[in-house]
């Protein structure tokens, strides 16, 4: 929250698409970087633990590509299933957010009226979302979280530097 409260908003505008690109595609790495994880010690590496700390200043910053990456990074420390690590993924990402929303309803300018259909939707998300995810097989998950991340990344680019 204090990262995004304290640079200019041109800066996100211009960093969102290619933040957006690279938690894309990290995401499509994951197995190449779950196999160099492999030798670090899981999720008792340390330094896995700090890109999870890192990811979750990141979601605060930028939520969407949050997610992506965490979901990375979650899948190379944990020997589970896409659907597992998906998951865990939401407990951290909420718990980030909910710290980042604090932090913006504290110091930042809200607007309230916003605030309920924002909740509404985050919690319709996150009771329907499980139960499709649990129906999609894990790399059919990850080939379609790629590919919106990747046309979000084209949209939100061709926006800011068009």
């Amino acid at each position: 929250a204090a990262l995004l409260l304290l640079t200019p908003a041109a800066a996100f505008e211009y960093v969102a698409p290619v933040l957006v690109a690279a938690a894309s595609l990290v995401l499509l790495a994951q197995r190449r970087i779950t196999a160099a994880a492999v030798g670090m010690g899981g999720e008792h590496s340390m330094p896995l633990r700090f890109a999870v700390f890192a990811v979750a200043i990141y979601g605060g910053y930028f939520g969407a590509a949050g997610g992506i990456l965490m979901l990375a990074v979650l899948g190379a420390m944990l020997e589970l299933p896409l659907i597992r690590v998906n998951a865990v993924k939401n407990v951290v990402a909420g718990l980030s957010n909910g710290v980042a929303a604090l932090g913006f309803a504290v110091f930042g300018p809200v607007r309230w009226a916003a605030v309920l259909p924002l909740a509404a939707g985050f919690l319709a998300g996150g009771w329907l979302g499980p139960s499709l995810v649990r129906r999609l097989p894990g790399e059919a998950l990850r080939v379609v979280v790629v590919v919106c991340g990747l046309a979000v990344a084209v949209k939100l680019g061709y926006d800011a530097y068009h």
